[in-house]
C-alpha cells in the first residue's frame, strides 16, 4: 500500500461499491480475524492511509464512512481509534452537514 501511495494512488478513490481504501482495509482486517490469520498489518495500513489524506468521510453504497464500519463489524481498537482521530480534525462545517443528513 505505502508503494502505491507514494506513487500517486488516490487513497480516496471508490470502487463500484462505492468503497474505499479504507474500506477494504477495514473488511480484509476482519475476514483475516475471522479466518484466524495474522492481521497485525491492516491498522498501520489504515493509518498510512489516513496520513496521506484518505477521506473518512466518504459513504459506501450502503451508506457507512469507514468509521460506521469499523464499529459494525468489530475492528480492532487500534483501526478505530486512528478512525476516530482523524474524524476529530473534521470542520465544522461537515459537522453540521452531516447531522442534517442523520
Amino acid at each position: 500500500v505505502q508503494l502505491l501511495l507514494e506513487a500517486g494512488l488516490d487513497p480516496s478513490a471508490a470502487d463500484d461499491k462505492g468503497q474505499t481504501p479504507l474500506h477494504i482495509a477495514i473488511i480484509f482486517e476482519r475476514w483475516e480475524r475471522d479466518n484466524e490469520r495474522d492481521a497485525s498489518t491492516f491498522p498501520a495500513i489504515v493509518e498510512s492511509l489516513l496520513k496521506h489524506d484518505a477521506s473518512t468521510r466518504f459513504e459506501d453504497k450502503e451508506g457507512r464512512t469507514p468509521l460506521e464500519l469499523a464499529r459494525k463489524v468489530k475492528s480492532s481498537d487500534e483501526i478505530r481509534f486512528y478512525l476516530r482521530k482523524k474524524q476529530e480534525e473534521l470542520t465544522d462545517e461537515f459537522q453540521q452537514w452531516r447531522a442534517q443528513k442523520e
